[in-house]
């Protein structure tokens, strides 16, 4: 798996931009835009990492990640010696943190992505 290019990650002053506009076309237009970095308050925080009615993300390799922005797996569905191998991974510590750290920021009205909010953790 290559590594993180933080580079190409917007900036806070442009999430911020994104987010105004996004909200004006919101309230404007009869139309939805899923915007995985500013419409956390719409769908109550991260829908990643497999959490209840969220989502994980396999790559063309087989790797099972918590986002589709979190290139990093620590199982792979051809590798783990498993009937289930998808329930297996979703059950890991590794996911089980990640939701761990969702839970944590339920009461955050701006229901921040751990990723995307903080690349350092990368």
């Amino acid at each position: 798996m290559q590594p993180a290019v933080l580079l190409v990650l917007i900036t806070p002053e442009q999430r911020k931009q994104v987010a105004h506009k996004t909200w004006e076309w919101l309230t404007t237009r009869p139309i939805f835009i899923a915007d995985f970095w500013n419409s956390g308050p719409l769908v109550q925080g991260c829908i990643a990492a497999g959490r209840p009615n969220g989502y994980i993300h396999i790559t063309h390799e087989g790797d099972i990640c918590p986002c589709v922005f979190m290139m990093y797996s620590a199982h792979n569905i051809h590798k783990m010696d498993s009937e289930t191998p998808l329930i297996d991974a979703v059950k890991s510590d590794f996911f089980a943190k990640i939701r761990k750290g969702q839970r944590e920021k339920e009461n955050n009205p701006l229901a921040p992505c751990q990723i995307v909010d903080h690349p350092e953790v990368l």
